[in-house]
């Protein structure tokens, strides 16, 4: 996901924030934006991108705004009409990036042909990817992980954004920065690739235990199994100065000049309320107390150091019990679900 920056029309440092979030219960909140998306319930996932959000509701739709009325547009937020069956989002500096659960990409705005500045084939997705289950779009290029943990990427490639590091395996998540790249490995570990003027690709050399990584505009952060947060790159706006005595962290995000951390306020959240093995189940469906509103999934295709990641499925709530259906296809995945003490 590309945080924007006031090179894409979005906000500059010390402008009014404008921003959206979820209340918990599926419906988007919004603060000092001019042009509010309709029918912004039941969302499940959001992904802000240089002058555009993208919404994920849990039928699988999509929906899209500017996120303001003059806000350069290339066609980001306008949705396919037939896109459904979607399980994850990303959007970018002027283009928008869409899973579907069958594996396929699609994409829109800027960049399907080479044209100019902002048309740099970010949204030219190439034929031959394959099975994917996760997407990250920067700035003007695209990134798309495999199934098997490889890493394909399109779109402009001149600060060698494109440029996969050889041999690169064993990916279980991606980030896409404005004009750079990082992998988080299954060892816990992270590669980055593209430009480095700021330090962003410049990962601190003892960096490992790593669950979860964000890119900005030139800054990183990385989220350790321990609930802490490293953060390297530009530092002008203080943006990698993490809080002295930040733990319990469990999602980061790197914005254009900021970074955010949501912090688990429960100590419930330190230990799965369920796990399930592939040993245990070819399929199966999760059901509890809707109450939950905080509660997240978790998957991982093997146990170890970092392996562990955050899941978006598509769940139903009959306003009593909230339910999943887990079924992995070809690979043997492990479910943790977490749940606060009041959804137990």
């Amino acid at each position: 996901m590309f945080a924007g920056s006031p090179r894409y029309g979005s906000r500059s440092p010390g402008e009014p924030a404008t921003a959206r979030s979820s209340d918990g219960y599926g419906t988007v909140i919004d603060w000092g934006q001019l042009a509010v998306g309709p029918d912004l319930t039941n969302v499940v996932a959001v992904s802000a991108g240089g002058s555009h959000t993208l919404a994920l509701h849990g039928d699988g739709r999509v929906s899209a705004w500017l996120d303001r009325p003059w806000a350069s547009s290339f066609g980001q937020a306008k949705v396919p009409a037939d896109l459904t069956n979607v399980v994850s989002i990303s959007a970018g500096g002027y283009h928008s990036l869409a899973l579907r659960g069958d594996g396929t990409v699609v994409a829109w705005g800027a960049g399907k042909v080479l044209d100019g500045a902002y048309h740099r084939l970010q949204s030219a997705v190439p034929a031959d990817l394959g099975a994917v289950v996760a997407v990250a779009a920067g700035g003007y290029h695209s990134l798309a992980l495999r199934g098997d943990g490889t890493v394909a990427a399109w779109g402009d490639n001149f600060y060698g954004q494109l440029r996969v590091p050889d041999g690169l395996s064993n990916v279980i998540a991606i980030a896409a920065g404005e004009l750079y790249s990082l992998a988080l490995l299954h060892n816990g570990t992270v590669r980055a690739w593209g430009r480095s003027e700021f330090g962003e690709t410049s990962v601190p050399p003892a960096l490992s235990n790593v669950v979860a990584v964000s890119a900005a505009d030139i800054h990183s952060l990385a989220l350790l199994a321990n609930g802490t947060v490293i953060a390297w790159g530009d530092n002008h706006y203080g943006q990698t100065d993490v809080p002295q005595g930040l733990s319990k962290v469990v999602a980061i995000s790197a914005g254009g000049y900021n970074s955010l951390a949501v912090v688990s306020a429960s100590p419930a959240f330190l230990n799965p309320a369920l796990e399930i093995s592939p040993q245990a189940m070819g399929s199966a469906v999760l059901r509890w107390p809707s109450s939950a509103k905080a509660w997240f999934l978790q998957e991982a295709t093997s146990i170890g150091p970092g392996s562990w990641r955050n899941c978006v499925r598509r769940t139903s709530d009959d306003g009593t019990k909230i339910s999943v259906l887990l079924s992995p296809l070809d690979q043997a995945t492990f479910f943790r679900l977490f749940l606060p003490s009041s959804g137990n």
